[in-house]
């Protein structure tokens, strides 16, 4: 078994007690980044705003600004109908600071290793987010699906589980989301990218579609078969 010495100083800085910077796991992590062929920047040196949700008591109405929650956040990306908070058009523009808005890059600030933990807000909708969510705007060197796809793919969420803090739901902060290492091709080999990524993910929906009527024919066959007289 591997051997692992910590000095409490450290820990007491890291504000943690399962010290993951000192684990084979973590250095896999930095043997990895060393090994890619692109320029890895801090996430903070390639967006332009961050804002975290709003995290005070919200009057919720019936209909009205929907409020985004980690919910919305699916492997199809940011569902809107997934809300179940709504606010008046006054409190949306009362918490602009946590309003969202176009190519904003949306990510959750726990942990969720089985569970997208980033979308792109792709609508003109008006909407607000929790204070679950943080948002991002992104300078014109990164395309905003290229970081959604990195931060959601199983290395990006090692990154974040890192970072994380707390045993039951653990969680990070906006500045530690800030401090994630982004590996950053040309802008072009980032759209390459995601539409090979997204073309992928579409035919493997599709698989999965078709596998879900064949075996909804095959249970109806056996059904058939033995009501038949």
């Amino acid at each position: 078994m591997e051997k692992i010495v910590v000095k409490l100083s450290e820990i007491r800085k890291k504000g943690r007690w399962d010290f993951p910077l000192f684990s084979s796991a973590s250095r896999k992590i930095d043997e990895v980044l060393q090994k890619i062929k692109y320029p890895v920047l801090s996430l903070k040196e390639i967006v332009k705003k961050t804002e975290r949700g709003f995290s005070g008591i919200l009057t919720s109405t019936s209909d009205g600004i929907p409020v985004l929650s980690l919910s919305c956040i699916t492997h199809e990306g940011v569902v809107i109908t997934n809300a179940n908070k709504f606010i008046s058009l006054e409190q949306h523009q009362n918490l602009y600071k946590s309003a969202v808005k176009k190519n904003d890059v949306l990510v959750t600030l726990f942990a969720r290793p089985n569970m997208n933990i980033s979308a792109v807000y792709e609508f003109d909708t008006p909407a607000n987010i929790t204070s679950h969510l943080a948002k991002l705007e992104l300078n014109e060197k990164v395309y905003p699906h290229y970081l959604s796809i990195f931060l959601n793919s199983p290395f990006g969420k090692d990154l974040i589980q890192q970072k994380a803090i707390g045993s039951i739901q653990p969680s990070i902060t906006t500045s530690q989301l800030l401090d994630l290492p982004i590996p950053l091709p040309p802008l072009e080999e980032q759209k390459r990218l995601v539409k090979s990524v997204l073309d992928k993910q579409s035919k493997a929906l599709e698989l999965q579609q078709k596998a879900a009527i064949l075996m909804e024919e095959a249970s109806e066959l056996i059904e058939t078969f033995f009501n038949t007289k």
